[in-house]
């Protein structure tokens, strides 16, 4: 009867179940060797048992049974077949759980899962409250020292369970927020390539701090063209804007005439006179975002080139770089840069520079043309030479395009891409960008926050401001943030735990057991 499917009422049903918490051998004894238990079924008696009306609101009853979870729903009609109570019906549902309560027991009024071989009960957390306080100090505790998910999980497995028990441990570590506040993880921003398609229209401009050089000359001011890569840099006494808005004015402006923009970081070209200067001559300035270079990618990327030829020229003498600059910026400007194809100097006067040397071993560039043309051929000459440098102008613009389209596919192919953007008022951590250069803050957070996101920018820039509402001052670089997410509690139903930065060890994943009980 016990291994019979159709059982004949609920009576049996809750017999069956009791009687399955037992190991026992049934044995076959004749009636006549049997006589006293028959003569206890005989007996009778006189006394009569009190009935009472049960008390109590039922729909309080009710509500607190339908505002349960799942998995405390599931926990508490495993611990009523176990109290002698199987569910009514005879469909697959209710079988199952029945089969499934056989993997628990109570002892001293405690539910307990009976643990593979080898290992000890594991205490069942019946409600949500007593999850969140275990979990808090398993992983945040005394003896917590929080752990990554697995090793967070493999403390609690030992000791407790509650169904879903591994994905509560990932979502409670990774809203950690001691955590997420030194974890090393991040994420990058998409990449947003930009491309000019005539030169002189976008200028990035820095300010290099060089070795003392002659003449008291310790800073250098560097201008590079977008398209083309021509540059343009002159040495500085000091790094005073009134003195980067000359070298701006007389080596650019006076030269090539009004530019479209310049390209800055927050530095000396975020002056009050130089904004002043530029929104008269109708140029606008443009600040990358702090500890963000790549925002001014083309003139931080000529830094290394320009300084590494400055530094052969002066061979162990650093303090003449002044006067070996205009030899540094000649090299850069007739060498080929990779993405255009061309040099700058061929790129701005459709005909490559002529060299020392062809002087001595002649090239066709060194051929002195008036001796062999008239001024008529000349002129035909010079026009063929304007219309083939707009057909090469083209021809760079396509070029530059398509590798900066190329660099993106490549860059956000080999980074781990943020999967969902950011938005307005979706919470924050800023990174701490100090913490590297400075081993004082070796134990200090890596994240500062959290924030609000105020303003997207576009181009993975944001505004933020504090949680009281008070603005932060300028961008900040989409690089230098991830999204912050409030302690998880089991209350917290759909809060959205998926993306980046799980604070997970640097070691193989392992799963949720499905534990083989021993019945």
């Amino acid at each position: 009867m016990l291994n019979k499917v159709d059982l004949p009422s609920d009576v049996a049903a809750r017999w069956v179940a009791y009687l399955q918490m037992f190991d026992f051998e049934m044995v076959h004894i004749k009636g006549t060797d049997n006589l006293p238990a028959d003569s206890l079924s005989r007996f009778s008696t006189e006394e009569m048992c009190e009935v009472y009306a049960i008390s109590g609101n039922m729909s309080e009853e009710r509500e607190a049974v339908s505002n349960l979870s799942k998995s405390e729903k599931e926990v508490a009609d495993i611990r009523r077949v176990l109290e002698g109570f199987p569910p009514r019906g005879r469909n697959e549902k209710n079988r199952e759980l029945i089969s499934k309560s056989s993997n628990y027991f109570i002892r001293d009024g405690l539910l307990y899962r009976r643990p593979s071989v080898g290992h000890m009960p594991m205490r069942v957390l019946e409600n949500c409250d007593s999850r969140d306080r275990v979990l808090h100090e398993i992983h945040g505790g005394l003896g917590g020292g929080h752990k990554g998910r697995d090793s967070t999980f493999a403390k609690l497995n030992v000791r407790y369970y509650w169904p879903g028990m591994y994905s509560d441990v990932e979502k409670f570590v990774k809203s950690c927020e001691s955590c997420q506040k030194r974890s090393r993880g991040k994420v990058k921003e998409p990449y947003y390539p930009t491309w000019e398609s005539d030169v002189f229209k976008k200028i990035g401009v820095d300010l290099v701090l060089m070795p003392t050089g002659k003449l008291d000359m310790k800073y250098l001011v560097v201008a590079r063209d977008d398209f083309s890569g021509w540059v343009e840099a002159r040495p500085l006494r000091n790094n005073i804007s009134e003195s980067v808005w000359k070298f701006l004015f007389e080596e650019i402006i006076c030269r090539y005439g009004i530019i479209t923009k310049f390209i800055a970081d927050r530095g000396e070209m975020n002056s009050d006179l130089i904004k002043k200067r530029a929104l008269q001559y109708g140029i606008k300035i443009n600040f990358s975002s702090a500890y963000h270079p790549q925002s001014n990618g083309m003139v931080e990327r000529g830094h290394g080139p320009l300084i590494d030829a400055l530094s052969k020229y002066c061979r162990g003498k650093p303090g003449a770089w002044p006067e070996k600059l205009p030899l540094a910026l000649w090299a850069d400007r007739v060498t080929t840069k990779s993405t255009a194809g061309e040099s700058p100097y061929r790129i701005l006067f459709g005909q490559e520079s002529v060299l020392p040397i062809e002087f001595e071993y002649r090239t066709w560039n060194s051929i002195e043309w008036t001796d062999s043309m008239t001024t008529e051929e000349l002129l035909v000459a010079r026009m063929n030479q304007l219309d083939a440098k707009d057909n090469l102008s083209e021809k760079v613009a396509e070029r530059i395009m398509d590798a900066r389209i190329n660099n993106k596919h490549y860059f956000d192919r080999k980074h781990k891409i943020r999967k969902e953007p950011l938005e307005v008022n979706d919470m924050v951590l800023l990174y701490n960008s100090t913490i590297q250069k400075n081993r004082e803050m070796k134990l200090d957070d890596r994240w500062h926050g959290p924030y609000h996101i105020s303003k997207v920018l576009g181009n993975g820039a944001y505004n933020l401001r504090e949680l009281d509402g008070t603005r932060r001052g300028g961008s900040v670089a989409g690089n230098r943030l991830k999204r912050f997410y409030s302690t998880y509690k089991h209350q917290d139903v759909g809060k959205n735990l998926e993306g980046e930065d799980v604070a997970v060890e640097n070691c193989n994943k392992v799963s949720e057991p499905s534990l083989v009980q021993n019945r």
